[in-house]
């Protein structure tokens, strides 16, 4: 499994749970890979798709600064391997909440995974929503082009187009952007 498949599988998990999963932009994700909502709740999720070595206390500290940067009351640590003893405390003592190679048999969804072909090669390209790739589509009453996810109208996931570049924008991203 990839990092990017590992990332679907947490975010489809988390979905199938109630939660509204948001993965987050390829790149500079600082230190957030996957936003959860559920009502008024915000949650951060960061990945570490790591077998080979364990995740130390330095990754858990970079993710507490971020929540609290964020202003979220929890966070969560997933990763494909162990946490540190260290880690593990640290997480404990902070609300932060962690799945390891321990505890994601149990967590861990695998129906609710999208199929490979619906997952994008990158971020941008993909539905905020659920991870799947987007078709351009054009609204009936105003006529814009818009960027749908394959899953409609099992998931609901847009981007709009931006009027220059042709990038793909959320209407979080377009309100932000009417604001300066």
């Amino acid at each position: 499994m990839s990092w990017l498949q590992f990332e679907h599988l947490i975010a489809a998990s988390y979905r199938r749970k109630g939660f509204t999963a948001e993965l987050t932009a390829e790149g500079a994700d600082e230190g957030v890979d996957i936003v959860l909502r559920e009502r008024d709740n915000v949650l951060l999720v960061q990945c570490k798709h790591w077998n080979s070595y364990q995740v130390g206390v330095s990754v858990a500290r970079e993710l507490f600064g971020v929540m609290h940067a964020k202003r979220a009351r929890k966070a969560v640590l997933a990763t494909s391997g162990r946490l540190t003893v260290e880690a593990e405390r640290f997480c404990r003592e902070n609300a932060i909440y962690w799945l390891d190679a321990k505890r994601l048999p149990a967590f861990i969804d695998p129906a609710a995974m999208p199929p490979r072909s619906e997952i994008a090669a990158d971020r941008d390209s993909r539905c905020p929503l659920c991870g799947a790739t987007m078709v351009q589509r054009t609204a009936r009453k105003s006529g814009h082009k818009f960027w749908g996810c394959v899953r409609y109208p099992a998931c609901r996931g847009k981007r709009f187009a931006a009027a220059r570049s042709g990038e793909m924008l959320t209407r979080r991203a377009l309100r932000q952007g009417d604001r300066q």
